[in-house]
């Protein structure tokens, strides 16, 4: 049963994560969000594995209009940072089928993928910045 009531809880915080980090997104854009997301991080969180903080955002993202992956790269991060879990979301671009570009934006930790397709998927995007969880820009990763 606590692991049930632990899930719900889970839920709910990547429900409301993901509420707030695709608001400040629309209303705000990524550069002006990222302080806040930064301090909201800095709060303990209950001790909680990635994959389940991972699963729950992907699954809440349905919920949400218009989750893309930046919201739930970001979400995510935050979600972990605040359980002292140190990532990255990184951007990419691609070339598509069109010929148009693709970009993607996914969570890393120590080079393994978190959030956003597997490593083989990710590996078709050119990384172009990626962000840590003070907000901090790290080029190419």
């Amino acid at each position: 049963m606590k692991a049930q009531i632990s899930k719900r809880m889970v839920d709910l915080e990547a429900l409301a994560m993901l509420t707030l980090v695709r608001l400040g997104l629309s209303v705000f854009g990524h550069k002006r969000i990222r302080p806040w997301v930064a301090r909201l991080a800095s709060r303990d969180g209950a001790a909680v594995p990635s994959p389940m903080v991972c699963g729950s955002v992907s699954r809440m993202a349905r919920f949400i209009p218009r989750a893309t992956c930046l919201t739930q790269a970001v979400a995510a991060q935050a979600m972990l940072a605040r359980r002292g879990d140190r990532t990255l979301v990184s951007v990419g671009v691609r070339t598509g089928n069109l010929g148009n570009a693709e970009a993607h934006a996914w969570l890393v930790r120590g080079g393994e993928v978190l959030l956003g397709g597997s490593a083989e998927e990710i590996s078709s995007y050119r990384p172009l910045i990626a962000f840590d969880p003070s907000g901090a820009e790290v080029r190419g990763r």
